[in-house]
């Protein structure tokens, strides 16, 4: 079996009543927004600009799981930053 390299293909698996997050700013219009969360049963569909490629927001009661796929030069970028975040004094903390 030959080695492979991940590319940018990602597979997010969606269930109905899941929250689509599609990144870095997609464009959709109203009308193919809104045929996309009939078709797949969601809760919503949201665009958003930044490093994420795909993301699902599943609930479960008071449960909240969120799966989030980013490049691997997108997670160490988010990863760096959360640990600026982190080690920031906070005002006497």
């Amino acid at each position: 079996m030959a080695d492979f390299e991940v590319t940018s293909h990602r597979v997010v698996t969606v269930e109905p009543g899941d929250v689509l997050v599609v990144g870095h700013g997609a464009q959709f219009s109203a009308e193919e927004a809104a045929k996309l969360k009939e078709r797949l049963g969601l809760a919503a569909l949201l665009t958003v600009p930044g490093p994420v490629d795909l993301g699902v927001v599943k609930s479960a009661g008071q449960d909240v799981t969120v799966d989030v796929t980013m490049s691997p030069d997108a997670t160490k970028a988010v990863a760096e930053e959360i640990k600026r975040t982190v080690r920031r004094p906070r005002g006497g903390q």
